[in-house]
């Protein structure tokens, strides 16, 4: 009798041991699924929004080694093909590198090699109600820019001078010593800094040098002065 009540015992525990650990499992169970489902509720949510998010520019064509940071040049990319650029994105080329871009207000820009160029405010699309100008800064490089769409065309910040585009063609140099140089292929370009201001048309360049006021120069021939391609960009928009 002492026997069989010893057998019952050890099944009583054996099914006690079999209760606690399979409560410890549904616990990890849901546990799990808990962690599973707020990581995929979090990854959803930053999807929407990235998509959401409003693009700044997109990439059209590159060459070489062309990078972008996300986090204010901190870490560098390579960028892929047709890749968008929210507001805040830096791109730049390196050495023997090119790329070209079209904005959200539709301009073209073509970046050449040891440029860097900054999405500092996107601008509004043509389709827009409000008419927002879009910032970009360039820090250092040459870029070309084309906008023969009516509506706002974006201002080019660089280290000495701010450059509103009132044309439809320019190209733009920011030398390593911070100073830039403007030229208007076509229409005309209103060229401010702290010490004053010059509105340049086809034919003209300003330079601008840290603490100097914009100096217009006056070309023969401005489109022997630019090295970036002028060849319109193969692009199609339903715009």
């Amino acid at each position: 009798m002492r026997e069989t009540t010893e057998i019952d015992c050890s099944k009583i525990q054996w099914l006690k041991n079999r209760v606690a650990d399979s409560r410890y499992k549904f616990f990890f169970i849901a546990i799990t699924l808990t962690f599973l489902l707020n990581l995929s509720s979090a990854l959803i949510i930053g999807s929407t929004s990235c998509a959401a998010q409003e693009s700044a520019g997109k990439l059209v064509f590159s060459e070489g080694s062309v990078l972008f940071s996300l986090d204010k040049g901190a870490s560098w990319l390579p960028v892929t093909p047709l890749m968008e650029f929210p507001e805040g994105a830096y791109i730049k080329a390196e050495a023997d590198s090119q790329a070209a871009l079209m904005l959200n207000d539709r301009s073209q820009i073509r970046i050449s090699a040891k440029s860097v160029l900054y999405f500092k405010k996107t601008g509004s699309a043509p389709e827009e109600e409000v008419n927002k100008p879009g910032i970009l800064e360039i820090f250092s490089g040459k870029l070309w820019f084309r906008n023969k769409r009516k509506g706002s065309k974006p201002v080019f910040e660089t280290p000495v001078v701010a450059a509103s585009i009132r044309g439809t063609e320019m190209a733009l140099t920011v030398a390593d010593d911070g100073s830039a140089e403007i030229t208007v292929l076509e229409g005309h370009i209103k060229c401010t800094n702290s010490q004053g201001e010059a509105i340049i048309t086809r034919g003209e360049a300003v330079t601008a040098k840290r603490g100097r006021a914009p100096v217009i120069t006056k070309l023969l021939k401005p489109a022997d002065t630019i090295t970036t391609p002028l060849t319109p960009l193969a692009i199609h928009s339903s715009t």
